[in-house]
């Protein structure tokens, strides 16, 4: 079954990021590897990850698939946002928070590791103010004495990643998938 191929997000969907004004407009394409390494993950059972080489190998970042309970956790705490009388317009941003501190397995430069990594527990029976306060609690905990071009880099990198991780679900359908995982 062959499928039209189209972009993770079209440009005019595309929102450019508050921070540094980047545009999540498809520009990240997988490679091989990642072909091969998506379908061992999918096969498998695990996670896929990718780590991101930047600076000449100087900085990497590396981020993983969120697993269902993840995404059980920060959609529950959204639509405890979403739900609360209270004008949570920043929703998303937490939400962000949220994804990229569960997703984040790495941070490092040439000269060892950048922030805290680890895993994110979030008791979802609070209140939302509290809720909020906790996520903004721990990304400064974890990121908060890291210079703002760091945040940077993470987001730019986060959106790359997302918008592989949906190319590499969207060409599941098609038959030259296969072809690109050196599997004909």
């Amino acid at each position: 079954m062959t499928t039209e191929k189209t972009p993770a997000t079209s440009p005019e969907d595309a929102k450019p990021c508050i921070r540094c004004g980047y545009r999540a407009d498809g520009d990240a394409k997988p490679n091989e590897e990642d072909r091969k390494e998506y379908l061992r993950c999918l096969l498998g059972g695990k996670l896929y990850q990718k780590t991101f080489p930047l600076y000449d190998g100087q900085f990497s970042i590396t981020f993983r698939q969120t697993s269902n309970r993840e995404v059980e956790t920060i959609n529950g705490l959204l639509f405890k946002l979403a739900s609360a009388e209270k004008n949570y317009a920043f929703a998303e941003d937490i939400s962000l928070k949220l994804k990229m501190m569960i997703g984040l397995v790495e941070l490092k430069t040439s000269n060892g590791p950048l922030g805290k990594v680890g895993a994110v527990e979030l008791d979802l029976t609070k209140d939302c103010d509290t809720l909020v306060a906790e996520v903004n609690r721990m990304y400064a905990e974890r990121f908060g004495a890291l210079p703002e071009a760091v945040s940077h880099l993470m987001g730019r990198t986060f959106v790359m990643f997302n918008d592989i991780q949906t190319l590499l679900i969207r060409s599941g359908f098609d038959e030259d998938f296969w072809k690109g995982a050196g599997l004909r």
